[in-house]
């Protein structure tokens, strides 16, 4: 019995299954949520200036709501942040280069 309640055990303290399955879901959508709202407000920007500002409040939104509901160390913050970060501006890059944002195979 001991083996099955350790396999359920985070960060030291018991939480049931139920749970853990609803705040990985929840965090899943989030981060959905995360990814595809700057990707849909940017696609209706075409000015560079708006299309930066919208790139930083939502990385500094991304920054504060991860802090705020994880457990990470600052090295992990800083990595998930500049990872998200590195996404948005290559959505941006594609909007301000050739073709304005259409793929040219």
């Amino acid at each position: 019995m001991a083996k099955i309640l350790e396999a359920y055990r985070r960060h030291g303290r018991y939480i049931s299954p139920s749970v853990d399955n609803f705040a990985r879901i929840l965090f899943a959508l989030i981060g959905g949520i995360f990814l595809l709202a700057p990707m849909i407000a940017m696609a209706y920007i075409k000015s560079i200036k708006y299309l930066l500002i919208t790139t930083v409040l939502f990385v500094l939104f991304f920054a504060i709501v991860l802090a705020l509901s994880s457990k990470a160390s600052n090295q992990e913050l800083v990595g998930a942040t500049a990872a998200y970060a590195a996404v948005l501006v290559v959505f941006v890059g594609n909007n301000i280069g050739p073709g304005s944002g259409s793929a040219s195979f």
